[in-house]
């Protein structure tokens, strides 16, 4: 099993990069693509509480922002725990397969994230950087955007402005 992560500013392809690679390793026919966003038991949370990125995206927001931080507050690993379970299931359908799986996981945003896939046996972890699209991201300016969820990618953002 191999495990590709990416981090970066919210809304610079990080997702898009995902599908399209997982896409691409599909049709290899050598590897079976697992998307599974470190946020995906958030967003199953936000789900079942009504809202949706599509029916709803402030709102969605809004949730995933408050009650994420609230479960962290308690237990900064509360979400990773649930994921790493959602990550042995996946481990565990490998057996029954022959090609290899690939984690694409689109979205690493705090430290011990970011820790937890760097501990994880054949992982990678790429910065996404939207280059010279840098101020025109849609809602650049949007308070949001200095939530703690963004600290990660907005520090990583600016140390490699400065080293461009």
């Amino acid at each position: 099993m191999k495990v590709i992560a990416f981090c970066g500013r919210a809304r610079v392809g990080k997702s898009h990069i995902t599908n399209t690679l997982g896409r691409i390793l599909w049709d290899t026919g050598k590897y079976i693509p697992v998307v599974l966003p470190l946020a995906q038991p958030l967003k199953d949370a936000a789900a079942a509480a009504g809202f949706t990125k599509a029916g709803d995206p402030l709102g969605y927001r809004n949730y995933c922002q408050t009650e994420g931080a609230a479960a962290r507050d308690v237990d900064a690993d509360h979400w990773l725990k649930l994921w790493h379970d959602m990550f042995i299931d996946a481990m565990m359908r490998e057996l029954g397969y022959e090609q290899e799986i690939v984690v694409l996981v689109d979205d690493v945003r705090y430290d011990n994230e970011l820790q937890l896939i760097s501990n994880l046996s054949n992982s990678t972890t790429i910065f996404v950087d939207e280059g010279s699209r840098s101020g025109t991201l849609e809602d650049d300016d949007a308070d949001w955007r200095n939530h703690h969820s963004e600290y990660l990618a907005n520090e990583a953002h600016e140390s490699w402005k400065i080293g461009r």
